[in-house]
């Protein structure tokens, strides 16, 4: 790729918005809580580090966690951007539609581009409702470069240059009415591992104001646990294989045009030397890390690089070139966890493994697709309990086939297994992602005409995946506004401040339970006995100066 032209070319970028340091902003009524967004966007901070260290682009990046609107539009109006991207999510589209419109206001001669799972699956309906000119689908590397070159030569037209989508307006005669026609301009093939390799360890990670997210997370508590607080999450592969049904990011990169060897993407990633390398640079540039999460969607797809890994950590800690408190956390699925796996991830001071477990109820594993039986799932956290690392399990309570028995095993098993110590995460029900193949399947969708402030535009927003149970159906419809009365109860009744996921899980087995009745009180108030347990200081759970960190945010 030729860098010709004098032409100096700025690019902003803007993180998706949940709604936080934006001070016209409300939180996403669709998806994320302002609290769970603790964490930089490093899409897109390696985008501007493939496009600043190959001088492409000088690149700012914005996010609505750490910089407020204020803030972002003085910078457009001070400076001149060639190209806005928006980085965005299904939870947060509302706020990002928001600050689209916002952008060509005060900079009506940038370029406005999306990108991200949510733009490559859902450009449709953003473009007919929001002032782009471009999505990108897939990666935003290559096609970003591309851009960057052509206004480098005064050129602005960028329909040839592959991976995009653009729209052109049609007149129709008949009708008299203008639409558009959305033309793609070729696939985008991912990155292989040399180009995902380079982009991913030359990232600029001193640019990244970790401080600055770290001090939102702290201001939550009265006295933070810096060993929880100071993390810094990196990723390693460029994603996970297994189609599970309700999981967007799975087909993202071969939704954009897979390899070029073949439709599916090759999972590309990082050498147990490179991570380390990577981990150096992370050191260096923050010192004052204390804990490593390693966000793949799955890093323990091949043990023998995870192996690999741990030994060369336990080897440069012994060299003193890692801190001996340095510790780390990671996502894995059920069946890649081996004993000699867990043994090493112990010894290079691994403290907890987040497992992506959906449910316990056998039915729902085989229709979600995730290939694996109840009984592994059992085998896996408890080993992993036994090493001494915590078990972090994701669970969805109500999929799209549930039955009230599967709701019923999947509480009853979240339960004894908090009780033990694991921890526990819910989503009650499906989030209705473009991407994922359950939004297709034909299940009824709750949907939000939501206003977006400022504008004349109305964003049509799936919300909710329905259950085709007419009783599960009867709790997904009433949930959200029970569990917001029984989240105030409880947090009343205990005097609680913070509400970190394994709370919010149990606030959700609350909500159920409350919801069907006297019929359930004993399981009720087994609930509400584990809560008071945990977090009642008097009856021996957490104290008021040490709330336990919220992973669930942190993973973003």
């Amino acid at each position: 790729m030729k860098k010709k032209g004098s032409i100096n070319v700025n690019v902003l970028l803007l993180a998706p918005s949940a709604g936080v340091g934006s001070y016209l902003r409300m939180e996403s009524r669709t998806g994320f809580s302002k609290d769970r967004f603790a964490v930089p966007p490093l899409g897109l901070w390696r985008i501007s580090g493939y496009l600043t260290n190959n001088k492409y682009a000088n690149v700012e990046v914005w996010d609505g966690y750490i910089d407020n609107e204020e803030y972002l539009v003085s910078r457009l109006k001070e400076k001149k951007f060639d190209i806005i991207g928006f980085s965005i999510t299904h939870q947060t589209l509302e706020n990002d539609i928001y600050f689209m419109h916002a952008c060509k206001k005060f900079s009506p001669s940038s370029t406005l581009v999306i990108g991200g799972d949510e733009a490559t699956f859902n450009y449709v309906k953003v473009m007919d409702i929001a002032p782009i000119d471009y999505t990108v689908l897939g990666e935003g590397e290559k096609p970003m470069a591309e851009m960057c070159m052509k206004i480098k030569n005064g050129i602005t037209d960028f329909t040839d240059i592959p991976g995009l989508i653009y729209k052109i307006d049609s007149d129709y005669k008949n009708t008299e009415e203008k639409t558009c026609e959305y033309k793609r301009t070729g696939p985008n093939y991912a990155m292989d591992h040399k180009m995902f390799s380079e982009a991913t360890v030359s990232m600029d990670w001193k640019v990244i104001p970790y401080e600055r997210y770290w001090d939102q997370i702290e201001s939550f508590y009265e006295k933070p646990n810096l060993n929880e607080t100071r993390t810094v999450r990196i990723f390693t592969t460029n994603y996970c294989p297994f189609d599970c049904l309700f999981c967007s990011s799975t087909n993202f990169l071969n939704a954009a045009g897979g390899s070029e060897n073949k439709k599916r993407a090759n999972v590309a990633g990082l050498t147990p030397e490179q991570i380390m390398i990577l981990l150096n640079e992370v050191l260096e540039s923050h010192p004052k890390t204390r804990n490593i999460f390693i966000n793949d969607d799955d890093f323990v797809l091949q043990a023998v690089r995870v192996q690999k890994f741990c030994d060369l950590v336990c080897e440069a800690k012994e060299k003193n070139i890692l801190p001996n408190y340095l510790t780390f956390m990671c996502l894995s699925r059920i069946d890649d966890i081996e004993e000699d796996t867990l043994a090493k991830m112990k010894a290079a001071n691994f403290k907890m493994i987040g497992y992506g477990v959906e449910n316990f109820s056998q039915n729902m594993l085989d229709d979600l697709n995730k290939r694996i039986k109840v009984e592994q799932i059992d085998r896996t956290v408890t080993s992993t309990l036994a090493h001494g690392i915590t078990p972090y399990m994701n669970i969805i309570l109500m999929p799209p086939t549930a039955k009230l028995i599967d709701v019923f095993i999947t509480i009853e098993r979240c339960l004894d297994y908090i009780e033990l110590g694991f921890e526990v995460a819910t989503e009650p029900y499906f989030i209705p992602m473009a991407g994922a193949v359950s939004t297709h399947q034909g299940y009824e969708v709750l949907i939000d005409e939501i206003p977006i402030e400022g504008t004349e535009v109305v964003l049509t927003q799936e919300t909710v995946i329905v259950p085709a149970d007419a009783e599960v159906k009867k709790i997904v419809l009433g949930f959200k506004n029970h569990y917001e009365k029984c989240l105030n109860e409880i947090t009343e009744k205990y005097n609680l401040q913070f509400h970190p996921a394994r709370l919010r899980s149990l606030v959700s087995f609350y909500t159920i339970y409350s919801f069907l009745g006297k019929k359930y009180e004993d399981r009720l108030k087994r609930v509400d006995n584990i809560i008071k347990n945990l977090y009642v200081p008097e009856h021996g759970g957490f104290i008021k100066d040490k709330k336990e960190f919220d992973w669930h945010g942190a993973t973003g």
